[in-house]
């Protein structure tokens, strides 16, 4: 399993999998962080609207931090939606 902290500072692999550098990549994962924390505070992952429960990351979670959430959903747009 591919994990950010696992790729090299200094390899064009982010780059073939993003179409980002590391740099452009750090500055995303602020706002990103925040609207997927903002988002699962209030609906659910099937869509529905958060009613008791809070959300939490459990500790067996295969993408635990923001950084690997972000890298996921990029590659997983540019692999199936085309290039950038």
């Amino acid at each position: 399993m591919l994990r950010y902290r696992e790729i090299p500072t200094h390899t064009t692999e982010l780059l073939d999998l993003t179409s980002l550098t590391r740099d452009e990549l750090a500055v995303l994962v602020p706002p990103f962080a925040a609207a997927f924390l903002d988002y699962r505070a209030l609906w659910t992952l099937h869509g529905r609207r958060r009613q008791a429960r809070r959300s939490t990351t459990y500790a067996n979670c295969p993408l635990p931090t923001p950084e690997d959430r972000l890298l996921f959903i990029l590659v997983y747009l540019k692999q199936y939606f085309g290039h950038f």
